[in-house]
C-alpha cells in the first residue's frame, strides 16, 4: 500500500524492468559488476518464470520489492548526514550486542 492507502501491484515484467533500471544505476551498463547482477536478475526470474501459485508469485514479488526500497533506503541514508550517523550507532549497537552474546555463550 502507498502513503494514501492504495494498493500498488507491480507485474513480474515491470519488476524486473525495474531492476535492470537499478542495476544501470548502480553499476553502470556493461562493467563487470553490472553484467553479473544482470545475470543473477536474469537467472532468479528465470527459475520462477513458471510459478503459477499466487502465494509463491506474491512472495516473489515482495522478496524484489524489498530488495529495491532497501537499496534506495540505503542510498538515502548514505546522502544523508543525519541518518547515515543513526544508521551507524545502530549497526555499532548491533554489532556489540552481538559480540557480546557470543561471549556470554563460550562462559
Amino acid at each position: 500500500k502507498t502513503a494514501s492507502g492504495s494498493n500498488v501491484t507491480r507485474s513480474s515484467a515491470q519488476l524486473f524492468r525495474d531492476c535492470l533500471r537499478l542495476i544501470h544505476h548502480i553499476a553502470g551498463k556493461n562493467s563487470p559488476k553490472a553484467l553479473n547482477l544482470k545475470k543473477t536478475i536474469k537467472i532468479e526470474f528465470k527459475k520462477n518464470a513458471n510459478q503459477s501459485n499466487p502465494v509463491i508469485i506474491e512472495a516473489l514479488k515482495s522478496n524484489a520489492i524489498r530488495g529495491l526500497a532497501n537499496y534506495l533506503m540505503l542510498e538515502s541514508t548514505n546522502k544523508d548526514t543525519r541518518l547515515s550517523k543513526l544508521s551507524k550507532s545502530y549497526n555499532d549497537e548491533a554489532v556489540k550486542s552481538l559480540k557480546d552474546s557470543k561471549e556470554g555463550a563460550l562462559d
